[in-house]
């Protein structure tokens, strides 16, 4: 019963993820399929694979993702197929995919478990090993990534406060030129004025 509302959770959030027109949204969508897909495999009974599931699928790839986002921008949505016709197809995708997975299954088999700690330090060390080192360098490599957002972010910072200190010599400019103004149009109206005194004479 737990594995088959797992499974309906799991292709629910999946099918958000699809039918979802922001990239935020669709990332979180596919974290918590992510995260549903390890519970599955852990209930059935693969626990590195399950740990593996939760700390890449649905920690160090969903990091990097809304880091990716964050950075780039959430782009406003264009969708070239309907809605409608696209959800009417996931979901009968995936009710034949599941279909002819539950139909293929095995029989269920009692069988002796050993302690998780055991199966992952002992039988599987070499793997834990390996995904300690890929977690270790996702880590980096979004260190490396807020780096170089950090650089971009100053040298903006140096243009704007160099724009600002540049502004007020063409402020400057600009008052003096307005302020000539009003003497040449003074000029200009006494000018007209002068002819007309001197014409009755």
């Amino acid at each position: 019963m737990l594995t088959a509302i797992l499974i309906i959770l799991t292709v629910f959030c999946a099918l958000l993820a699809v039918v979802s027109t922001r990239l935020l949204h669709a990332t979180l969508w596919l974290a918590a399929t992510s995260a549903l897909v390890g519970i599955l495999l852990y209930q059935l009974g693969a626990w590195e694979i399950a740990v593996i599931e939760l700390s890449v699928g649905a920690g160090l790839v969903t990091v990097l993702m809304v880091f990716a986002i964050t950075m780039i921008g959430d782009p406003p949505p264009t969708p070239h197929v309907s809605r409608r016709t696209l959800l009417i197809f996931v979901i009968l995708a995936m009710t034949l995919i599941v279909g002819m997975t539950v139909n293929s299954l095995p029989a269920p088999v009692d069988v002796i478990t050993e302690p998780l700690g055991a199966v992952l330090w002992q039988v599987r060390g070499l793997d834990m090993a390996a995904q300690i080192v890929l977690i270790f360098a996702g880590v980096l490599g979004v260190l490396g990534l807020l780096s170089v957002s950090d650089d971009i972010v100053r040298v903006r910072v140096n243009r704007i406060e160099h724009q600002a200190s540049t502004t007020p010599l063409s402020s400057a400019t600009h008052t003096t030129q307005t302020s000539d103004a009003p003497e040449l149009s003074d000029s200009m109206q006494s000018a007209p004025s002068g002819r007309l005194e001197k014409e009755p004479v």
